[in-house]
């Protein structure tokens, strides 16, 4: 599955790796350019005659509470807005897996109250997700890591057995990493529901995505490791411009393919037979 995947794939991004690239480009420049932004006038604000002359004239207590409120605000605007925008990307990936063509204009699809607001709660959840169960399965790592280290620290061993304890301890590590992914594949095609349907429910999108995803989730996995050698070579700045496309619109590729092959084949109403002149209610044994 994953080779015809990835074949498809580099199909798709022929004539249009260009497209893509500016499409990921903006939305990351959007992103976190909004946030630079904002994080930078904090600092200017914070470091302002304005604000000084504010704290001298009346209760500190009031002007820092109005800081914080004011932007509180600014801050939960532009947690919506990148979510809309990085929602709308990924819809723009989406399109092209389904063959269409995946305008750029398709990125600010979400950009109204509502449709942030949603893409905001959808992200949220899905990443609070994968920090608990990023922290459930490093559990046994940092337990073996701690042991290791108050061993090392309170009696001598030999360095054969220190070595072994680091080696179970990173086995036990590249275990964890590989479960997580797994755990945390479930919650891909989400996104892919809230595109499809946006009046769907967050919560609603996240069960069809894990019932829609399972039983392809080693596969999912195995791709995402198969681009280590892609990023890898990101080293260089040149690939920057076919590798971040090609693994976008990969993993949109799976999540088409894990949700439509999950999709149930209309019945057909004929026995299996050459003419299809009897129905199946009328097959003769």
């Amino acid at each position: 599955m994953n080779s015809k995947i990835r074949f498809e794939s580099k199909y798709l991004l022929s004539k249009n790796t260009l497209r893509l690239f500016l499409t990921s480009l903006l939305s990351m420049s959007l992103r976190w350019g909004n946030l630079a932004l904002n994080l930078t006038g904090l600092y200017f604000l914070l470091n302002s005659d304005f604000l000084k002359n504010l704290l001298s004239d009346y209760n500190n207590a009031l002007v820092y509470t109005g800081v914080v409120i004011l932007y509180s605000i600014i801050f939960f605007s532009t947690a919506m807005t990148a979510s809309a925008i990085k929602l709308g990307e990924q819809f723009v990936y989406f399109t092209r897996a389904q063959r269409a063509k995946g305008q750029i204009r398709l990125l600010f699809k979400f950009l109204h109250p509502k449709k942030s607001l949603k893409a905001l709660k959808l992200y949220f959840t899905v990443n609070f997700m994968k920090i608990f169960w990023l922290i459930y399965f490093l559990s046994p790592v940092g337990v073996c890591a701690g042991c290791t280290a108050y061993l090392y620290n309170i009696s001598y061993l030999s360095p054969d057995v220190y070595f072994v304890l680091a080696l179970g301890t990173a086995l036990l590590l590249s275990i964890s990493t590989v479960v997580w992914r797994v755990a945390v594949l479930r919650y891909s095609a989400a996104p892919y529901y809230i595109c499809l349907k946006p009046e769907l429910q967050v919560k609603e999108a996240i069960k069809k995505s894990i019932r829609f995803t399972d039983g392809l989730l080693t596969e999912g996995v195995l791709l995402e490791y198969s681009f280590s050698g892609w990023i890898l070579s990101c080293i260089l700045i040149i690939p920057l411009f076919y590798v971040v496309p090609y693994i976008k619109l990969t993993k949109s590729v799976f999540v088409t393919k894990s949700v439509f092959s999950h999709s149930k084949t209309p019945q057909n109403k004929y026995s299996v037979n050459l003419l299809n002149l009897l129905k199946s209610s009328e097959h003769i044994n």
